[in-house]
């Protein structure tokens, strides 16, 4: 075997390493994510779709908090 067919070989095992690294990353998050509520998420489309759904502007707004939203998201400057 060629030097060269080893290095393309090598390549290719630690490309398929990283591939694999990255499935089983997307694995656990996936397994790791919450239920939804189908019926709840129907309903909402069903409202918006009819115009009437409504917005808990405090809710979204403490949510962004909750889970540090970037400060360019909740329309806060960084002063320092």
């Amino acid at each position: 075997m060629s030097e060269a067919h080893i290095n393309k070989h090598c390549i290719q095992a630690a490309h398929r390493a990283a591939v694999a690294a990255n499935l089983k990353r997307i694995a656990d998050a996936v397994a790791d994510a919450p239920d939804f509520d189908r019926a709840r998420v129907d309903a909402a489309r069903q409202a918006l779709a009819r115009g009437v759904y409504e917005i808990d502007v405090e809710c979204i707004a403490e949510k962004l908090i909750q889970f540090g939203a970037p400060h360019h998201v909740i329309g806060c400057q960084r002063r320092g």
